[in-house]
């Protein structure tokens, strides 16, 4: 007697993750290579923010078809990592925090990464990042990243940043 309701039990659970789940069963997922964005921030005083910005545009269907994928079949983006290094000479020591955002025409303006209480010495750090999804941003014609320092240290001469971000990209097949 006990048989017949496992077996039941567990046919109604497979019919379930079969037809619930079937879309995302076919979905492919990668990560990209990290892309490059430099930017160079003026001298300021202590206690200001200074601010970088570059305009940008992602060639999704390139990255997208290099897996063998329609960019037509694009669900999700999000990111996997952002890291920010400084280019030739110095440390991030005059900075207290950094944030990059990210905004798009008729979006609206998201912190894309974030790292407050910057430690000493560093010439590269790991950035919190944003979990949600950036599928429209990246999709836009256009896109503005802007980095944004707050200084605890007067930044006597101008710091070059290369910000480095790798993404989570999911196609339906």
């Amino acid at each position: 007697m006990k048989k017949p309701i496992l077996k039941t039990l567990l046919v109604s659970i497979l019919l379930l993750l079969v037809i619930g789940g079937c879309e995302n069963l076919l979905d492919f997922t990668f990560k990209t290579d990290y892309s490059s964005v430099d930017f160079t921030v003026n001298p300021e005083k202590a206690g200001n923010y200074v601010e970088n910005y570059k305009y940008l545009k992602t060639d999704l269907d390139s990255i997208v078809s290099s897996e063998g994928k329609d960019l037509a079949d694009l669900k999700s983006v999000k990111i996997n990592d952002v890291t920010v290094e400084i280019i030739g000479e110095g440390n991030f020591d005059p900075v207290e925090s950094i944030e990059i955002s990210i905004e798009a025409k008729g979006l609206d303006k998201i912190v894309f990464a974030s790292k407050d209480n910057v430690e000493e010495g560093l010439t590269s750090a790991n950035l919190d990042f944003y979990q949600g999804e950036l599928k429209k941003y990246l999709e836009a014609d256009e896109y503005k990243l802007t980095i944004t320092l707050h200084l605890d240290q007067d930044l006597e001469a101008a710091m070059k940043i290369n910000a480095k971000i790798k993404y989570e990209i999911t196609v339906g097949v």
